[in-house]
């Protein structure tokens, strides 16, 4: 035997051994062929602790049964360093199509029900914002699934069931989603079973019922999408490293929103991955001139104590910086660059200054600054909250003004006085209940903003803002129609709702008590006041046109409640956004 062939009879060994047969023996390895074993599913980011919960799932793609020991499972970051291997033993005979689930449960305890395999600890955590994960023998590479998508906190990654397990299709990230059916607390995905199909909105991106519809939150029923467009929603605030609590709880994102728009279907990432979709209640509708909270955690126990959180997000912020990107339908709605904090304070969060809420304001450089507020648990920042001034903030900062959401800058208002906003209608006792049905129409009667303007009960102590930050015009002639729900399913029929308010109107005033009023105000200046004792069930009060003034509203017969008017939907009668019927 010369020195080559010496040389090679062992390595061939070796490569026998390593596969897990002796020389001679066929084993696993033998005319198997990448794309036999294809990776299906993938749980790398469950609620709480990872350990015990992560999986990831195989498909037969060949018409044999696939005998799997001796085969490797591995798993790595997305440039391929930090591997870990795991060699399969006692593995099941995966049959023609069959599907198996082999995840990290404890070696030493029964498995969950939807595993059929455990690798115990050999993988490690598997990454979460980007990494590859695969299956092989000896050199051999079966499949590999590299991503970068976030995903949804306690969803598995599923390649979409509307497509043949394939191990070129699951090249392309896009043909994965995260998972809707839930298998155990906590945990959506389909270990061991076919996927289900992904849904998908109009635009390719995904959404959980096409795209087009989402739940109501307060109706329970389903309701068309009102998407944000770009400048809908302006990152304001980020926390990306908290003190209190550990990161991956801890840290949070305000957004304002210049228009009323949903968050279904809206993902938050960075600038190089998609992110996952953010996670609420229904349609997650958010009104113009809200501050909205996001966090990675909602439950106060666990988030350090912030307040209310409309959403959580899946995307790991990074203390050393970057660029955040709402996304929604593959759009860019907005996007921040914040700068480190792994060598500042913990606990203080960047934060654009008062009055700088312009799509424009967060893509200046040296805009963001740190919070100065102190906020929950000791911190610094403002979550769900106006922002407050900063110490660094430039003289130019435009604090004052509002913001004019069509030009994406900022302005002096254009401030109405007395008579240029006119109480002209009023539905006090709508039929089917006042909570969600109540509104007061204003006629406009010159050009001006809604910017400081509030409506009022006649204690004053309801005020709502009509637009705390955007200037939000209104036209000379035209009808605005203030209520209690701007969904059409709840309030009674209204469709075209301008702003919103939380006060009740009151029906009637018995004798002894004052009237019952409604009052417009811009700061303390006192714009209108209606004042009235008596209302009729399912008619509007209108304002007749010789009185539409406001001095003339004043007048004892300056209303009517007309039965003539036509009815607007199920609150009753009246003409909401249009001219009067009394005569």
């Amino acid at each position: 035997m010369n020195l080559r062939l010496r040389l090679l009879v062992p390595t061939l060994a070796a490569l026998h051994l390593a596969c897990g047969r002796a020389p001679g023996d066929a084993g696993p390895c033998e005319g198997r062929l990448p794309g036999d074993l294809v990776l299906t599913e993938l749980m790398k980011d469950p609620e709480g602790t990872d350990t015990g919960k992560e999986y990831l799932e195989l498909s037969n793609a060949t018409g044999a049964p696939l005998e799997l020991d001796g085969l490797e499972l591995f798993a790595a970051r997305a440039d391929g360093s930090q591997e870990r291997r795991h060699r399969l033993v006692g593995a099941p005979v995966l049959q023609p199509g069959g599907v198996l689930a082999l995840g990290d449960a404890p070696l030493d305890a029964p498995l969950p029900p939807h595993l059929g395999y455990s690798y115990g600890a050999a993988l490690g955590n598997l990454p979460n914002g980007g990494g590859r994960v695969g299956v092989r023998c000896g050199g051999r590479v079966l499949d590999e699934v590299r991503y970068a998508e976030v995903g949804r906190t306690g969803a598995a990654r599923e390649l979409d069931g509307a497509l043949p397990p394939d191990a070129l299709s699951n090249d392309d990230e896009t043909h994965f989603c995260d998972a809707r059916e839930p298998f155990a607390e906590g945990a959506l995905g389909s270990p061991g079973r076919p996927n289900a199909p992904c849904v998908r909105a109009p635009d390719g991106g995904e959404g959980g019922d096409g795209g087009t519809t989402c739940t109501d939150a307060r109706g329970g029923t389903l309701r068309e999408v009102r998407p944000p467009l770009e400048g809908d929603l302006v990152l304001t605030e980020v926390m990306a490293n908290p003190a209190v609590v550990e990161d991956a709880a801890g840290e949070w994102v305000e957004l304002f929103a210049t228009r009323a728009v949903d968050l279904h279907g809206v993902t938050l990432g960075t600038e190089g991955a998609t992110g996952g979709a953010l996670q609420g209640v229904g349609c997650i509708a958010v009104e113009q001139g809200e501050h909205v909270l996001l966090a990675r955690r909602a439950e106060p126990g666990l988030n350090g104590g912030l307040p209310p959180v409309r959403a959580t997000f899946s995307q790991a912020l990074s203390n050393t910086g970057g660029t955040l990107v709402l996304r929604a339908g593959g759009r860019v709605v907005d996007s921040m660059v914040f700068p480190p904090r792994g060598t500042g304070e913990a606990g203080v969060a960047s934060q654009l200054p008062a009055g700088r809420l312009s799509p424009e304001d967060n893509d200046a450089p040296g805009v963001l600054c740190d919070a100065t507020s102190s906020g929950p648990g000791g911190e610094r920042g403002t979550p769900g909250d106006p922002n407050t001034s900063c110490a660094q903030a430039t003289p130019d900062a435009g604090v004052g003004g509002c913001l004019d959401a069509e030009r994406g800058v900022r302005r002096p208002p254009v401030v109405p006085g007395v008579g240029d906003l006119v109480l002209h209608e009023l539905m006090q006792n709508p039929l089917g209940g006042d909570a969600d049905r109540e509104y007061v129409e204003v006629y406009v009667s010159r050009d001006v903003d809604l910017h400081g303007v509030s409506l009022a009960n006649a204690t004053a102590t309801g005020r709502t803002a009509l637009s705390a930050e955007v200037c939000l015009p209104v036209r000379a002639g035209s009808h605005l129609v203030l209520a209690r729900e701007r969904d059409a399913v709840l309030n009674g029929g209204l469709t075209d709702v301008d702003a919103t308010f939380g006060f009740s109107l009151g029906n009637a005033a018995t004798e002894g008590e004052p009237d019952r009023a409604v009052q417009l105000w811009h700061g303390e200046l006192l714009l209108d006041e209606v004042r009235y004792r008596a209302s009729t069930e399912g008619v509007a009060a209108q304002l007749r046109p010789a009185y539409r003034s406001a001095s003339g509203n004043d007048a004892l017969d300056a209303f009517c409640t007309s039965a003539a008017a036509p009815t607007y939907g199920e609150g009753g009668v009246g003409t909401p956004g249009g001219p009067n019927v009394c005569p």
